[in-house]
């Protein structure tokens, strides 16, 4: 894939019969394209829809608001962030740096709007220029690390980007500003996450959750859990959440994660003793 799109729009000739060209002869592979500078979607051009099964989110901006227009779509493909801010770089005064607390928001703005995935993109690397090797362990490499460790164990697949606030009501920040919190929830009320950028305290209607509720406040940029005092917390009313001081990084975002666990099966096993056949032949099982 390359790294920068096209300025002007793409929809002309010679990509599509490219396109064309590479959809005859390998069905074996899903196929995306990353449309237009400085925001996108692959459904933005129709003329690319017949050769495309996931589409590709880009953006410099806040990712939620790119990724949750393809959530919505009418005509829907399961969506990703193929670009956002990269590691060490800015490439415009206008769009924010790519140091890591810019890279956590957008990685956790998408997968809580509906992303199913995301590319993580740094300046030395991807052109592979002087001094790449040297650069494969940066921090925004590690914290991405830290939130796949949030999401694979639990089910991030079937989390709902909460659009009409019904999980977080209040304390939300400004939609379209780098202050927006982005929560999901399961269906069936069992995980509640949200994306806090900066300190505050969130309203959680807890009703929206099935069970007693384990709090946690994850840091994004250590990894780790802290649990809330008195966590756990009934599944009803709302309650109110205030962000810890800061993370490792001394920045002020968190991720709020609401479980609830299932409940240990204390039922005692029952225990067969099968007495040996007397008559059952010598050797035999």
């Amino acid at each position: 894939m390359a790294r920068r799109a096209p300025k002007e729009n793409t929809s002309s000739t010679e990509p599509i019969a490219v396109a064309s060209g590479i959809r005859e002869f390998d069905d074996r592979h899903i196929h995306t394209v990353e449309l237009n500078f400085n925001t996108s979607g692959s459904l933005d051009d129709e003329a690319w829809t017949p050769f495309i099964e996931l589409n590709a989110s880009y953006t410099y901006f806040p990712a939620y608001q790119q990724v949750l227009k393809d959530y919505n779509r009418p005509n829907f493909l399961p969506t990703f962030m193929v670009e956002a801010s990269y590691e060490f770089e800015q490439n415009d005064p206008h769009f924010a740096p790519g140091i890591p607390r810019v890279l956590r928001s957008q990685e956790y703005w998408s997968l809580l709007s509906g992303a199913t995935g995301q590319l993580y993109g740094n300046k030395y690397t991807w052109p592979f220029i002087d001094g790449w090797k040297d650069r494969l362990d940066t921090p925004g490499a590690v914290q991405i690390s830290h939130l796949m460790a949030l999401f694979t164990p639990r089910r991030w697949y079937d989390l709902v980007p909460d659009q009409i606030h019904s999980v977080v009501t209040a304390g939300l920040g400004t939609f379209g500003e780098w202050d927006y919190v982005t929560a999901a929830r399961t269906q069936d009320g069992t995980l509640a996450m949200a994306y806090v950028p900066s300190a505050r305290t969130l309203t959680v209607d807890m009703t929206r959750l099935s069970g007693p509720v384990t709090a946690r406040w994850y840091d994004p940029a250590a990894g780790t859990f802290t649990t809330i005092p008195g966590s756990p917390f009934s599944n009803a009313g709302a309650l109110n959440f205030s962000t810890p001081r800061t993370n490792a990084d001394g920045d002020e975002d968190w991720v709020l994660v609401l479980e609830v666990l299932p409940v240990p099966d204390t039922t005692a096993p029952t225990i067969a003793i099968i007495t040996p056949n007397s008559t059952r032949p010598h050797g035999s099982l």
